[in-house]
């Protein structure tokens, strides 16, 4: 009998796991399946970020950077919960069972509950619905883990059942089609969510409002700096990188401060980090721009992950370049020249 295709598969797994994991422990393909589960998924919930990959990427190379980025991201969450589950499942076989081969597609084959119970979630955290909200995070990775360990569970049965006779895949349930098309549509609606990130060449930048901590009390707010080109570079104390860029930005600052162009240091230290913490630094290495700290959401949506990173935004609120760690001074001009003009 032929392999039923992915849907199937997924569905399967979803709606009749013993039979799914039975045949992955025959025939395999659990690892195959997490990993184009999380390509769909990168597709789905990572649309902007992708779109930013190509139209914001200065290089086929950060064009390549940016979008592998998008997709380690996505796999994260399944290479842990697949080695996870499979150490677990080769430690609980009992001897003369384990099969470390075996029991890492069995391993893997448990992302998929965990992907579809965080997806529904995810989907929530959307800017256009509720934003980024932590206890929804938390929800859908209890829901997620949930499914792991029920999926689990199903798993170290058939593993301690070895070997065991395994006949043909039986054909898809009326249960499989149900429950891969709830799925389709949870990842369809994220898709479309992300949709309108392909209508226009660049993406607006998220808004937010934040206190600065330097030496003029108050707020900085995005919308505020409506009509200026605005680098954003968001750095933290640790991060030698980042100091090593400031008097390279100091020195643009002063040079493009009275040409439209607003600079906005954002602290990005971590949890638990305060004002009174950073003043020290602050006034060892005074900036001559604005500086905030960091809400703990702000890198989220700008999608931080490597510090410094520096967001140049047009004068109309969208995100013209992106610019990870140590950057030369010419590189940062011309764009800013770019941007202004």
């Amino acid at each position: 009998m032929a392999e039923p295709r992915l849907p199937a598969r997924i569905g399967a797994l979803l709606a009749s796991p013993r039979r799914a994991l039975l045949e992955i422990d025959v025939r395999g393909g659990g690892v195959r399946d997490a990993v184009w589960l999380a390509v769909v998924g990168t597709v789905c919930f990572r649309l902007t970020e992708l779109v930013q990959a190509i139209t914001v990427g200065p290089t086929l190379f950060g064009v390549a950077h940016q979008t592998v980025l998008a997709l380690g991201h996505e796999l994260r969450s399944g290479v842990m919960v697949a080695v996870a589950a499979g150490l677990a499942i080769t430690v609980m076989a009992g001897r003369g069972r384990r099969d470390p081969s075996r029991d890492i597609e069995l391993g893997a084959a448990c992302y998929v509950p965990f992907f579809a119970g965080r997806a529904p979630f995810r989907i929530l955290q959307h800017d256009k619905l509720f934003g980024v909200n932590p206890m929804l995070t938390l929800a859908g990775d209890v829901l997620g883990l949930v499914g792991v360990v029920v999926m689990l569970l199903v798993a170290l049965r058939i593993a301690r059942g070895r070997p065991a006779a395994v006949t043909e895949a039986a054909a898809p349930a009326f249960r499989d089609r149900v429950a891969v098309t709830a799925l389709a549509a949870v990842l369809g609606l994220a898709a479309a969510l992300n949709a309108p990130s392909l209508a226009g060449h660049r993406l607006a930048a998220p808004d937010f409002v934040l206190p600065r901590i330097d030496e003029t009390p108050g707020n900085v707010a995005l919308a505020d700096l409506r009509g200026k080109v605005v680098l954003l570079d968001f750095w933290a104390t640790w991060c030698a990188p980042c100091l090593q860029m400031l008097p390279t930005l100091h020195e643009l600052h002063a040079e493009w401060k009275d040409r439209g162009v607003e600079f906005v240091g954002i602290n990005a230290d971590g949890p638990g980090t305060t004002a009174a913490d950073l003043r020290p630094f602050l006034l060892q290495h005074p900036a001559p721009y604005p500086i905030v700290l960091d809400d703990g959401q702000v890198g989220i949506r700008y999608r931080v992950d490597v510090l410094p990173q520096m967001v140049l935004l047009g004068r109309d609120g969208a995100v013209r370049r992106v610019f990870q760690g140590i950057t030369g001074r010419a590189e940062l001009a011309a764009a800013l020249r770019t941007a202004v003009q």
